[in-house]
């Protein structure tokens, strides 16, 4: 799994401008809504090339039993 970042950076004026990296589609909202409800509305929103990506997850099952005839 990638290591999801947040760059915050308060300009002199007091404005927010937070970058969010490590992560792939719609789990970027997700994150955004949460600092939203910690730093207030957000005036802009601009979705990097990683939010149309899709975040792919490979799961697999080994049985060890063995079966007795």
């Amino acid at each position: 799994m990638a290591k999801t970042e947040l760059e915050i950076i308060i300009n002199e004026n007091g404005e927010v401008q937070v970058d969010i990296k490590g992560v792939k589609g719609k789990k970027c909202l997700e994150i955004a809504e949460l600092i939203e409800k910690i730093i207030g509305e957000m005036k802009s929103k601009r979705h990097k090339p990683e939010y149309y990506e899709t975040e792919v997850h490979i799961g697999t099952k080994i049985d060890t039993e063995t079966k007795k005839e």
